[in-house]
């Protein structure tokens, strides 16, 4: 029984880190998520707290991406790395800024050669107070700017 339960416990480990894949029909592309990184400018402080509210949010919109089926001419294989490059608040006497900025690398799977560098920008801007929700709300609309570049840069190639 105990052999059983540790079986189960490196299967449900592996399944962890498996990459997270978009296949849709015959004649959808292959994206897989690859690395999600924060760079050490936009960590603000709290390194922890950023990544996890990126991965979170970039997970969630693969997601939107996989159900939409990209289509390409050929049945290639992508891996999609992103970096949140950005994510700042400025205030301005009564005017507060948060703003994001997110890159990503599309490569072919097999070869590894590079078929699009994409960036995805955006910034609320909140007046008198500041809004907590600002900084997802801008994370999320970066990362959707780049989601929506894949889904050109996979039919182009």
């Amino acid at each position: 029984m105990r052999r059983k339960v540790q079986i189960l416990a490196l299967l449900l480990l592996n399944l962890a880190f498996l990459p997270r894949t978009s296949r849709a029909q015959a004649g959808a592309a292959f994206v897989s998520l690859g690395e999600i990184s924060v760079s050490s400018q936009a960590e603000g402080g709290r390194p922890t707290l950023v990544k996890q509210t990126f991965e979170q949010v970039i997970v969630a919109e693969f997601r939107q991406l996989e159900r939409s089926q990209v289509r390409s001419s050929s049945q290639r294989s992508f891996v999609l790395a992103t970096t949140l490059l950005e994510l700042r608040t400025l205030r301005s006497g009564k005017n507060i800024e948060t703003s994001c900025v997110v890159s990503a690398i599309l490569r072919d799977a097999d070869g590894g050669a590079i078929q699009s560098i994409l960036k995805g920008a955006a910034s609320v801007h909140d007046e008198g107070s500041y809004d907590p929700a600002s900084a997802r709300i801008a994370l999320a609309a970066a990362i959707r700017g780049v989601m929506t570049r894949v889904s050109q840069a996979v039919t182009q190639s």
